[in-house]
Formats: structure tokens, sequence, C-alpha cells
């Protein structure tokens, strides 16, 4: 039993493998079930038994980036309780992570554009990823060098996804060497919120966050 469990990951594995391969080499369109079976060396049938689609396959491929981003995350703010320090990994990291996989996820950010795509960050079938990276936000939060006013504290973690999104995304177009133009922009963005964020602390600014907090109580992000 427990050879046939790790037979079966092992042929899981090989399978993600060769459809990543593919995706990054022929696009994410143009490779069919068929054609990763074949490379991975498995009937179309097994395939197709270890995911039932290619969005499974992606989902599986955000899955893992997801689980290595949160573990990186939790151990990084163990060790460091400066708050800018915190998101700034946060944002490097998930940076990090889909450099490799660049061509890839040139076509994915074509599909997830889509509302009506599963693979929209905003969409029904991504919504346990999309909860758990901003409960990485509400993590890096905690038990930090710096306090916010207990509203601000609920809707700061959807606000810095809103931004990692948009950081992603001019990532995937950067053709700077070592994506300098990225990490120059994600700096001084970043740069730019941390300083907002110590303004709104003042009594001055209620007004604007209340307004804050009336647009994210409508469209809230992690239901």
């Amino acid at each position: 039993m427990r050879k046939t469990t790790e037979k079966s990951k092992n042929t899981r594995t090989e399978i993600y493998k060769s459809a990543i391969q593919l995706f990054q080499t022929h696009g994410y369109e143009e490779t069919t079930m068929r054609m990763i079976a074949k490379e991975a060396g498995v009937s179309l049938g097994l395939a197709y038994y270890h995911f039932k689609s290619k969005d499974d396959i992606v989902f599986h491929f955000y899955e893992l980036v997801q689980k290595d981003s949160e573990e990186e995350s939790k151990k990084f703010c163990e060790s460091n309780r400066d708050f800018r320090d915190r998101i700034r990994h946060i944002f490097k990291y998930k940076i990090e992570q889909f450099i490799p996989h660049a061509n890839f996820l040139h076509i994915l950010a074509k599909l997830s554009g889509d509302p009506k795509s599963p693979l929209s960050p905003f969409s029904e079938e991504s919504n346990d990823l999309r909860n758990r990276e901003i409960q990485s936000f509400k993590y890096a939060i905690e038990n930090t060098n710096q306090k916010f006013p207990d509203e601000l504290s609920e809707i700061i973690p959807d606000l810095f996804w809103i931004l990692e999104l948009a950081v992603i995304y001019y990532c995937l177009y950067d053709k700077s060497p070592n994506k300098e133009k990225t990490v120059f922009v994600l700096d001084y963005i970043l740069l730019l919120t941390f300083q907002f964020l110590r303004l709104a602390r003042l009594p001055i600014f209620n007004p604007v966050r209340k307004s804050i907090l009336l647009i994210h109580n409508k469209i809230k992000f992690n239901n």
C-alpha cells in the first residue's frame, strides 16, 4: 500500500512537471492533456486521474507556490518584527517564485484577466488561495513594531494583496536585468504606502479612513 501511494505521488509529480515544462515552451492554450501525458510517459487516462484539466494543474502550481510562500513568510516574521521588512519580504519572495515561470505566467496573466475564468485571482475557484495570501499579510501585521487603528488593521491585508497583484503583473512584463525596474517600483510604492499608513493614524484622516472602510466593505475579497 505504501509503495503504491509513493508511486502515485511520483506519477502525479511527473505529470505536473511535464505540464509546466510544456506550458513554458508551447504555451498554455496550445498544450493539451494528451501532450502532457505523452511527455510524462503515462496514459491519457492516468493523466486525467491525477488532474481533471489543465486548470487543475495550474491550481496545483498556485497551491505549491502559496504553501512555500506561507512557510517562508512565517519563518521570516518569527525572526523580524519590523513591519516594513516583513511586507517587503513577502513581495520580494513572491516575485522570486514567479520569475522562473515567466513564459507560462504571461499566458496566465491574459487568462486571469477574464472575470469569467476560474484562473482569475478574483474567481470563486481562487477563493481559498486568495484568503490564504491575505492571511499571510494579516500574520505579518501581528506582533509587529507598528500599531494601527483597529479598522485599518482589518483592511490593510486586502490592500496589500491588491498591491501585490499589481506588482506581479508589472514584473511579468519587466525585461530589465534581474527585474531591477520591478524592485525599484516596489520599493517606492511601499515607501509611499507606509507613509500613507503613518499619516492615516492622525485624527485629521478620520474621514479618509471612513471612506476607505466603506469601499472595502462593499468589495471584500476575503469572503
